[in-house]
C-alpha cells in the first residue's frame, strides 16, 4: 500500500459508491489517506464465489492494464494465474481477426490475462477491503449526492432489502456504480446543468455462454477475438479461456443484429460471424449452463470537465467515467489504469483540495486512448445515435487517417511490423501515434506479403486439418491466413486524438 501523504488533513473519510473491481481498488488507494473509507454496494459478496456471474463475458486484462494491475498490487497476475486465469500472448496464443483479416501470427509482447469477472473481484477484494479502516455495505445502492455545485458532502444511500435511506458524509466521493445515467443524474441534481456525455447508442447487446470444449480442441487453447464489421451487420465475438477448464463465448451485435438468448439461436448467431472459426471451435462443446445476456449498452464517456464548475470532492472511476463495447474487453484495464492515475494524485496531493481536479483530469487521461481506439467503429455504425459529432474539417481528417489505418490493418496480417503495432495499441501499451512509426508506414506503403496470405487456414474445428499446438498454447500455424471476403473496412481509425479533437472542432 502507498504511504499516506504527512500534509494530509486528518479526520477526513471517503465514500466509494460501487463494491465491483473499481470500487475495491480506489478503495484501497484512500485508505492510508484518510480516518475511514466506506464502500457502498449493490450486491452480496461475503459468500465464495462458484464462477462467473450469469450474463457476464470473460474478464481480459489488457497488456497495458496488467501492468497497471501488477503496480498497485505485486504479485497478484501470478495470483490469479495460480487460481486457473490465463496469460495469452497476443497473436501466439489467442487469434485476432481485424476488419482486414487475421493478425499475423508470431508477434512477442503484447498479451491478455483471461478469467472469469468473478475470480478477478474475489482476488482483487480479497487484497483490497480488508483494511481496518474500511467498511463495506453490502445490498446498499446510491440513492443521491449531497451538497452542492461546489462541494461534495456525501451521499443518500438505501438498504435494498429494508427500503432504508440514511445520509453519509464524507469530503471524497468516488462513483464507481458502472454504466448506467445514474451517475450523470446524480451529479445534475447538485444544481448544474446536465453533464456532457459523449454517448455512442448503437444498440449494442451481448449473448454469453460457457462451454467445456472438446478435448482435442482445447488442448491448443484456440482463443479467438472478432471484430466486428460496423459497416456490414457488426457482429462480433470472443471465445476465452477461464479457470476450471471453461471457456466463455460472447456474442455481440447491434441495433437490429441483438445476438438471441436461446441455444438454437447462439449457434446460429455464432455460424454468421465474419469466419467461422469459433463456431466450428463449439463443435462437440459441452454447454455448462444457459445463454445469459444483456441489451440497449450505450459507449459513454463523462466529461466533467466541460461542466461550469465540478464539486470538490468528486472522483468518477472505472465504467463511470468511460464504458465500452463489451467485445473490446477495455473495462478491466482502463479501471487498473485509473486507478494508478488515482495513486499518484493521492501522492502528491494528499486529500487537499488540489486532489479531485487533477485526479479528474489523469483518469480522463489514462482512459482516452482505449476509448479513441474502440469508439470510431460504433460510429460508424448506421444505427448508432450519437450525442457528439465531429465537424467537416475534423471529419475529412478522420477519412484520410482511416484510410491509412486500412493499409495498416491490411499490412498487419503479414507484416512484422504493423502487426507489432496493432498488437501494442489492441493491448493498450502504446497509443495510436505508433501507427506512424517510419517501419509501420513503410510496411502500410508495401501493402500486405501476399506470398504469406491465405497459407494457412483458421484453426481447428470439424472439417479442418489441425497443426499439433505449440507448447505456449495456440500452434503458430493456426489462425493466421486468409483474409475474410467481408473484412472490407477497417476496424477502427487508429488516429492519434482523432476522436478527442474532432469533438472540440465541432
Amino acid at each position: 500500500m502507498a504511504s499516506p501523504n504527512p500534509t494530509s488533513p486528518k479526520g477526513r473519510t471517503a465514500l466509494v459508491l460501487g463494491g465491483g473491481l473499481a470500487g475495491a481498488l480506489a478503495a484501497y488507494e484512500l485508505a492510508p489517506y484518510v480516518d475511514s473509507v466506506t464502500v457502498v454496494d449493490r450486491g452480496h459478496r461475503h459468500g465464495p464465489g462458484a464462477g462467473p456471474a450469469p450474463d457476464e463475458p470473460a474478464l481480459m486484462l489488457h497488456a497495458a492494464g496488467a501492468r497497471a494491475l501488477e503496480r498497485l498490487h505485486p504479485g497478484i497476475l501470478d495470483e490469479l494465474v495460480a487460481a486457473g486465469a490465463h496469460r495469452l500472448g497476443m497473436t501466439t496464443d489467442m487469434a485476432v481477426l481485424t476488419l482486414r483479416g487475421w493478425l499475423a501470427h508470431g508477434c512477442e509482447g503484447g498479451f491478455v490475462i483471461t478469467c472469469s469477472r468473478d475470480l478477478a473481484r474475489r482476488v482483487v477484494r480479497g487484497r483490497t477491503l480488508g483494511q481496518a479502516n474500511i467498511t463495506v455495505l453490502e445490498n446498499t445502492e446510491a440513492v443521491s449526492l449531497t451538497g452542492d455545485a461546489y462541494v461534495l458532502t456525501g451521499a443518500v444511500v438505501r438498504d435494498r432489502a429494508t427500503g432504508r435511506m440514511r445520509r453519509l458524509d464524507a469530503q471524497i466521493v468516488v462513483d464507481a456504480t458502472g454504466r448506467g445515467k445514474g451517475v450523470t443524474r446524480r451529479i445534475s441534481e447538485l444544481g448544474l446543468p446536465p453533464v456532457p456525455v459523449d454517448s455512442l447508442d448503437g444498440g449494442i447487446a451481448y449473448a454469453t455462454r460457457t462451454f467445456r470444449l472438446a478435448p482435442h480442441i482445447a488442448a491448443g487453447r484456440p482463443a479467438v477475438h472478432i471484430q466486428p464489421d460496423p459497416s456490414n451487420d457488426s457482429r462480433g465475438g470472443t471465445l476465452l479461456p477461464v479457470e476450471g477448464d471453461r471457456w466463455i463465448a460472447t456474442l455481440v451485435g447491434m441495433r437490429g443484429t441483438e445476438p438471441p438468448l436461446d441455444e438454437a439461436g447462439f449457434m446460429k448467431y455464432a455460424a454468421r460471424l465474419r469466419d467461422p472459426a469459433l463456431v466450428e471451435l463449439l463443435a462437440g462443446a459441452e454447454p455448462l449452463g444457459p445463454v445469459h445476456g444483456r441489451q440497449s449498452l450505450v459507449n459513454r464517456r463523462v466529461h466533467l470537465k466541460w461542466l461550469p464548475r465540478v464539486p470538490k470532492g468528486l472522483v468518477l472511476l472505472g465504467e463511470a467515467e468511460t464504458c465500452f463495447n463489451p467485445v473490446y474487453g477495455y473495462g478491466a484495464s482502463t479501471t487498473a489504469m485509473a486507478t494508478l492515475a488515482l495513486r499518484r494524485g493521492l501522492a502528491r496531493y494528499g486529500t487537499g483540495d488540489k486532489l479531485t481536479p487533477r485526479v479528474r483530469r489523469d483518469i480522463a487521461k489514462a482512459t482516452m486512448g482505449a476509448w479513441g481506439t474502440s469508439s470510431p467503429g460504433e460510429r460508424r455504425h448506421p444505427g448508432t445515435v450519437a450525442t457528439m459529432r465531429p465537424g467537416r474539417a475534423a471529419l475529412a481528417v478522420m477519412r484520410v487517417l482511416g484510410r491509412y489505418s486500412d493499409r495498416v490493418l491490411r499490412a498487419g496480417t503479414s507484416r512484422p511490423a504493423a502487426t507489432r503495432a496493432l498488437v501494442d495499441i489492441i493491448t493498450l501499451s502504446r497509443t495510436p501515434a505508433a501507427l506512424l512509426a517510419p517501419s509501420v508506414v513503410l510496411a502500410a506503403l508495401r501493402g500486405p506479403d501476399e506470398g504469406a496470405q491465405g497459407t494457412t487456414p483458421p484453426p481447428a474445428a470439424a472439417g479442418r486439418a489441425v497443426a499439433p499446438p505449440h507448447p505456449r498454447g495456440l500452434d503458430r500455424g493456426g489462425l493466421q491466413g486468409r483474409t475474410p471476403e467481408a473484412s472490407v473496412v477497417p476496424g477502427v481509425p487508429v488516429v492519434p486524438g482523432a476522436d478527442e479533437r474532432a469533438r472540440q472542432a465541432h
